[in-house]
């Protein structure tokens, strides 16, 4: 999917807001967000259902290897005194932060952006907890910094994951008002000297999707009927099956910078089989949504 040909929802100056449902492996898109494990090396449960493993996958072993260099590149700049460079274990991305390297394999991007969103605690396992302020403000540093390496290389486009929600517990609609809030205070306040011209919010689930577009448009919660389902939810069997989701009703913040546009229409991906692939468990393909992907194999 060519990023250039979605429509934008809103205006922050000059720079285009755009909602896409679908599959971020597939955007054609100067930069993607991979919400990271504090190792940035990708996950290393082979099946997990988390997007960084997804991403991983599409992109290849070379990806964790720039990883890697990037980190052992760290490590000496850092603790020029030691000669042990393999220390890697030493060495973590604190959550907020983030780091930038190139994409490959199947990535049609032209770079991953890494970025460690905050863990929220939940006492029912799949269902979302109540982030602390500390949290929320390194969420914030998420977005913020993932905007400010895009500055940095110069790039034009860059499309963000919904970081921290599902798995890792941070309530959908309150991860979303942080998100553009975010972005939206960054790209006013930058908007003279940002090259950046497009953002996308990234979503594949429905009631994401429904999320922004309620944030965003002042769309109503029935003009989306699909099921209101967590992330742990919708990935993992093992879960409980409820499909109540606990939105509070705050309005995302107001920005004179602002101008509404048209809403973009949903777009629906294909599903793929490879019958001949008995060691994986889900099949990542340009036409597979990363919900699909996720989907173990009848």
């Amino acid at each position: 999917m060519d990023s250039t040909s979605l429509k934008p929802l809103e205006k922050v100056g000059n720079i285009d807001i755009v909602v896409w449902r679908g599959d971020i492996c597939s955007l054609r898109v100067d930069a993607i967000v991979n919400a990271a494990n504090s190792a940035m090396l990708g996950c290393f449960q082979p099946s997990h259902r988390c997007i960084d493993n997804v991403i991983h996958r599409a992109a290849g072993p070379r990806l964790r290897e720039a990883c890697r260099s990037l980190i052992q590149s760290e490590i000496k700049d850092e603790e020029k005194e030691e000669e042990d460079e393999d220390e890697e274990n030493g060495w973590s991305l604190q959550t907020g932060d983030a780091r930038i390297t190139k994409a490959f394999g199947s990535l049609p991007s032209k770079h991953v952006v890494h970025t460690v969103g905050p863990i929220v605690e939940s006492e029912k396992r799949g269902k979302p907890g109540k982030p602390t302020a500390k949290q929320e403000a390194q969420l914030e540093s998420c977005y913020a910094s993932s905007l400010r390496l895009a500055d940095e290389h110069k790039l034009e486009s860059i499309a963000l994951c919904c970081i921290s929600t599902g798995l890792f517990g941070y309530p959908q609609h309150q991860a979303a008002q942080v998100a553009l809030r975010t972005v939206r205070s960054y790209l006013s306040k930058n908007k003279d000297t940002t090259t950046l011209r497009r953002v996308i919010f990234n979503v594949f689930l429905p009631e994401d999707h429904r999320i922004y577009l309620r944030l965003l448009m002042g769309k109503s919660d029935d003009d989306d009927d699909d099921d209101k389902k967590t992330l742990g939810e919708a990935f993992a069997k093992t879960f409980s099956a409820d499909g109540d989701n606990d939105d509070d009703d705050d309005d995302g913040d107001d920005d004179d910078e602002v101008v509404f546009v048209e809403v973009e229409e949903e777009i629906e991906a294909e599903v793929t089989d490879d019958e001949d692939d008995e060691d994986d468990d889900f099949i990542i393909r340009e036409n597979v949504t990363l919900g699909e992907a996720f989907a173990k194999k009848s």
